[in-house]
């Protein structure tokens, strides 16, 4: 089964019945009306066929009302009569009906009704009509190890019609006898999924891995909703749909957002696949916001947009589209967004984008380009450092960043560079130099001069389409276009950067004339299984030395120490690369370094195991795990003279796992096969301090990292940044 993602649902009112199913898409690709590609499907039941009044209104489409009495609810349902039979006595209790077998049958849902379905990993096939047709409230989960399945063989039917309040929790919801043709050819194309109520599809909260819906018709969206013909609406009402997550598949248009449409897509997958056709991920014709999930579109002859927004011209049809987050990908000769009629409009908040979408972004937020080719939406930019130090005469380099869907991005956008002090730090191309101690702002700037005063990194939120209130007919005042297109604010970040001098220590000449540098080194101690190299014989007192350790084959670095010449412990700091530094002392220093046999070494070839490195500094959100800054929503503090990082990133970022137990206080760990607990406000045996939570997350000594987790803890006091070392 294919990997699904999450959905999710929270749902408000019940629609009153509706009439029969509307054409599926009516969108031709050729002449871009809404009388093409389906109408030929009005004669075979979408309009309403005689057969289908009485399921709609609440009774049974192909099972009896007088089925045998309904099993024991552990038991299960194993018919399609006692399965209706089972809904029928439930009256208005709330109830949960398990199946036990595989079903072949339509089942209704009345008003009133409150009925959970668990698929119980068991398969729901339609007779005639619509598989299921909810018009009171209705919840579709699956309690199995397997998923269970809706599936519809008729043409102009669907898996799903709700006219109610419908969420649906797991399930493949599928057309299985889908042609993939027009109707005119003989084929049989259909949604999966129609919407004339409330619906939410997934949790918030729970995991929508269990989720599919898909279908291979070129002729039909995967899912509808509200109205194609928007006089068939007789209540005037919107229909409202949530989407959580879950995997969305089909081959032409997958979500749909038709006449009196609200959608709200929060998470999912949503891939529209190679058709011969016009193809999108998401059509939109009324109001619909996208705050993340994934969408694609592979292909197609005539044209292929992640959003086609907008068509006609009436009140309900508005094409108001909001995208804050998200990723969006399409082919390199298409693009993110296509505005159908004159009076859509489109605003981008945030997400990611494979071409620049500039003309579509909100007023104060930029598409900015990354390294990588892709558009990150924003309206801020940070750098990977917020403060560092260097010696007078020594260089750092910082790099412009954006954060988009919890990852980040180096900027490939122009930068312009500049310091508020350059007697103390000069900076070009993101190389800062020290010219002399003290210290500077070095400022990154992204976007040239607006067209007004206003400099403020504040969103524009009045371009945000509202919501219509439940129940509330749709309108629409068809007074804003496509995109602001106008220049949006610049983009600042900065750094503060400490320039120290380097001091030496000077000795007198005899005769009382002169003075001169002296200089130390590094007495470096033989050790068994591998070696360590300075980066100097000697150097001056406040000088940087480097220190590479390279273990013999089959062995790995197990410990360095470095002491003054009074036998004082010199703190070493693990740089990226595997090396350490530490700054020299007056009098040099003497290393001591032990190798140990590497994990497997005595039965395998394999070299020693790489290492991982961890970069925290104190007050900055900012996280370096190897190479790739990520920006953590917490930072390190210290409290009573203790080091206190978050676990969670440095856990997460070792390839661990932690789980929180809200009714205990408590956190486990899981780290290469260890599991570590741990209470909130109860004191961590041999550290004489307990975990906090600051910020919502939870907080421990820097030195249960190094003693638990198995890792290399270092203190830089000067930059006060602890660096993390541990086996990957």
């Amino acid at each position: 089964m294919k990997k699904k993602k999450y959905l999710a649902i929270f749902m408000a009112m019940s629609m009153a019945t509706a009439t029969a199913p509307v054409t599926a898409l009516a969108d031709d690709a050729t002449t871009g009306t809404e009388s093409g590609a389906e109408t030929g499907e009005s004669g075979s039941g979408e309009t309403g066929s005689t057969g289908e009044t009485g399921s709609e209104n609440g009774g049974t489409e192909g099972g009896s009302t007088t089925a045998p009495d309904t099993p024991a609810e552990n038991e299960g349902v194993k018919t399609i009569d006692e399965l209706n039979a089972a809904i029928t006595a439930a009256g208005e209790t709330e109830t949960t009906i398990k199946l036990a077998a595989d079903i072949t049958g339509d089942v209704v849902v009345p008003e009133n009704a409150n009925i959970t379905i668990d698929l119980n990993g068991k398969k729901i096939t339609n007779d005639g009509g619509h598989t299921i047709t909810n018009n009171g409230t209705l919840t579709i989960t699956d309690s199995s190890d397997e998923v269970g399945t809706v599936d519809n063989v008729t043409h102009a039917k669907g898996a799903i019609y709700n006219n109610g309040t419908l969420t649906i929790l797991a399930g493949d919801f599928t057309r299985s006898a889908e042609a993939g043709i027009s109707t005119g050819n003989g084929g049989n194309s259909w949604y999966v999924i129609l919407n004339h109520g409330t619906m939410a599809i997934g949790s918030e909260d729970g995991n929508n891995d269990k989720i599919n819906v898909s279908a291979t018709g070129q002729f039909s969206s995967l899912v509808e909703n509200g109205w194609q013909t928007a006089s068939d609406n007789e209540s005037g009402k919107n229909s409202k749909l949530t989407i959580f997550g879950g995997n969305f598949e089909n081959a032409s248009y997958v979500i749909k957002n038709d006449d009196y449409g609200v959608l709200d897509i929060k998470d999912g997958k949503f891939t529209a696949l190679n058709s011969n056709r016009l193809i999108a991920a998401v059509l939109n014709w009324n109001e619909a916001t996208i705050s993340g999930g994934e969408f694609e579109v592979k292909g197609s002859t005539e044209g292929a947009y992640a959003v086609y927004n907008g068509y006609g011209e009436d009140t309900y049809e508005k094409g108001s589209l909001t995208i804050t987050g998200g990723t969006f990908t399409y082919p390199s000769d298409s693009s993110a967004i296509y505005n159908g009629s004159t009076k859509a409009q489109a605003k981008v908040f945030g997400g990611v984008f494979d071409s620049d979408v500039q003309a579509y972004a909100a007023n104060g937020y930029k598409a900015i380009k990354t390294t990588g080719g892709k558009y990150v939406v924003t309206n801020k930019i940070a750098l990977d450092k917020t403060s560092t130090r260097i010696r007078r005469g020594y260089t750092d380099t910082l790099k412009a960043i954006v954060e988009a869907n919890g990852k980040t991005y180096d900027v490939a956008d122009p930068i312009t560079w500049a310091s508020d002090k350059e007697a103390v730090a000069t900076v070009k191309d993101g190389v800062v130099t020290g010219v002399d101690y003290g210290s500077a702002t070095i400022t990154a700037t992204l976007g040239g001069v607006i067209e007004t005063p206003d400099t403020t990194e504040t969103p524009d939120t009045t371009d945000a389409p509202a919501t219509q209130a439940e129940g509330d007919t749709a309108t629409g005042d068809g007074t804003d276009t496509d995109g602001d297109n106008t220049p949006s604010n610049t983009l600042t970040a900065s750094c503060t950067v400490t320039v120290f001098k380097k001091s030496s220590s000077s000795s007198s000449s005899g005769g009382g004339g002169g003075s001169s540098v002296t200089k130390y080194g590094a007495t470096i101690s033989d050790s068994k299984n591998g070696a360590v190299t300075a980066s100097a014989a000697k150097a001056e007192t406040g000088d940087k030395v480097i220190l590479t350790p390279k273990a013999d084959e089959g062995y790995a670095l197990d410990k360095i120490t470095a002491k003054d010449k009074d036998g004082k412990e010199v703190k070493l700091k693990a740089e990226k690369d595997g090396t350490y530094s530490f700054t020299m002392p007056k009098g040099g220093v003497t290393v001591d370094t032990t190798f140990k046999q590497a994990e497997g070494a005595a039965n395998t070839d394999k070299p020693a195991a790489a290492t991982k490195t961890i970069l925290l500094q104190i007050g900055s959100t900012a996280v370096i795990v190897d190479d790739q800054a990520i920006i953590n929503d917490v930072a390190p503090v210290i409290r009573n003279d203790r080091t206190l990082v978050p676990i969670r990133v440095i856990t997460e970022a070792l390839g661990g796992q932690v789980a929180w137990n809200e009714a205990a206080k408590e956190v486990t760990l899981t780290v290469n096969g260890k599991e570590i607990k741990m209470t909130i406000g109860k004191a961590l045996e041999k550290y004489g301090v307990a975990p906090v939570i600051i910020g919502g997350r939870t907080f421990v000594p820097v030195r249960f990292v190094a003693d638990e987790l198995g890792a290399v803890t270092t203190w830089d006091d000067a930059t006060k940044t602890v660096t993390i070392q541990a086996v990957k």
